[in-house]
């Protein structure tokens, strides 16, 4: 009796877990959407700087190496702010690159003016639409709860029928994103610094293998990307006969699992090492993580590439293929989690009760596409994943 009520704790607990991940990270999926659908424009959106949402300080994205002079600017802590080149200023704040206007006025002083490139913009004053605090509520913004609405109904069509729908599905949604990646790949290598991305990427510092941190994000990672105990293994391999060979899933599991994590960043770094050659700048300086690196620096690469709309419809394709592929084993956790407890009202009723959970969910994912979660999502949505590690 106490295991059995021990076990029902755990079930609670993985259902916790998954509902707070599922909700941020369809938010991911929309902006995946968005992008996908923004990149077959016949312009790029976040290549220029005359749109609405951008402001008058927005300057496009540098298309030429930079020389630097010899002029310095530092803060009191003496470290260095600025370096000035004859026409622009690349400054490095935290994980983002900002470019900055240089004049002279008629006493011979420099002016400074600070700004976003295009990219930064668009992502920020467009696709998040920050708001000046998060007090400001705001309304809902429907480029995105649209993208959200699609999402959840992608959900929706492959669930429909439980995992005989899905695992059809799936055959898409896993095979494809790695021909993607390979065809990126491909296309980025060829360019200048490529290589310079791919050495930064691979060259090994073993002396941050003494410090703590490190391994306490390695097992981050590992618990996120393979997520054990989340329930979400626990509900496919229900529906695997008893005799399955669930030791050889597990290591083919792993190995493909991490392995794609290490070549899907070789991709990255490819188009980093391309983006700093052009900059004349570090691979390091562009180095980012999180939502920046797939939808500022990432697209921003992608721009400089001729015919930028097919390489950036095909790296969110990619993001959106990849995402789905998670989703649907967290979507599918909560349901059977939910069938399981009435059986013999909801199994006959399994359309009906896919369609109300991602009903509920797309509602309770619209509080993220709100002005007051614009201005902290981003870090809102990193909190609710070291959250959903944790658990």
């Amino acid at each position: 009796m106490h295991i059995l009520m021990i076990s029902t704790g755990i079930g609670i607990g993985q259902f916790v877990a998954c509902t707070i991940t599922i909700i941020y990270y369809q938010t991911i999926l929309a902006w995946s959407i968005y992008y996908l659908v923004m990149s077959c424009a016949s312009v790029l959106p976040w290549t220029t700087c005359d749109n609405t949402w951008n402001t008058e300080s927005c300057l496009e994205e540098a298309r030429g190496n930079i020389t630097y002079n010899n002029t310095h600017l530092h803060d009191g802590a003496s470290r260095q702010l600025l370096n000035t080149s004859t026409k622009q200023l690349f400054n490095r704040s935290g994980s983002q690159l900002f470019h900055a206007n240089i004049s002279t006025n008629t006493e011979g002083d420099s002016q400074f003016t600070f700004a976003h490139t295009d990219v930064e913009e668009f992502w920020q004053y467009k696709v998040l639409g920050l708001s000046g605090s998060v007090h400001q509520t705001g309304q809902v913004q429907w480029h995105l709860a649209l993208s959200l609405f699609a999402s959840w109904v992608i959900i929706f069509l492959s669930l429909i029928r439980g995992v005989k729908s899905v695992g059809k599905v799936a055959y898409v949604t896993v095979f494809l994103p790695y021909l993607l990646l390979i065809v990126l790949l491909i296309r980025t290598l060829l360019l200048p610094g490529a290589v310079d991305g791919v050495v930064f990427y691979l060259k090994a510092d073993l002396t941050r293998l003494l410090d703590l941190q490190v391994w306490l994000e390695a097992l981050v990672q590992v618990f996120y990307s393979l997520s054990p105990g989340w329930g979400t293994i626990i509900a496919m391999a229900s529906y695997n006969e008893f005799h399955h060979n669930t030791l050889r899933n597990s290591v083919v599991l792993t190995f493909c699992g991490e392995g794609t994590s290490l070549f899907s960043g070789l991709v990255i770094f490819t188009v980093l090492g391309f983006m700093a050659r052009t900059a004349g700048v570090g691979v390091s300086e562009l180095a980012s993580s999180g939502p920046g690196l797939a939808f500022v620096a990432y697209p921003g690469g992608l721009s400089q590439l001729p015919l930028p709309q097919l390489w950036s419809f095909l790296f969110f394709l990619m993001m959106l293929t990849v995402g789905l592929d998670s989703q649907f084993t967290w979507a599918e956790c909560l349901i059977t989690n939910v069938i399981d407890q009435f059986p013999a009202v909801l199994r006959k009723r399994r359309i009906l009760v896919t369609a109300v959970f991602c009903t509920v969910y797309f509602l309770l994912g619209l509080l993220f596409t709100t002005n007051v979660m614009k201005s902290i999502n981003v870090s809102f949505i990193s909190l609710l994943c070291s959250v959903g590690c944790t658990c």
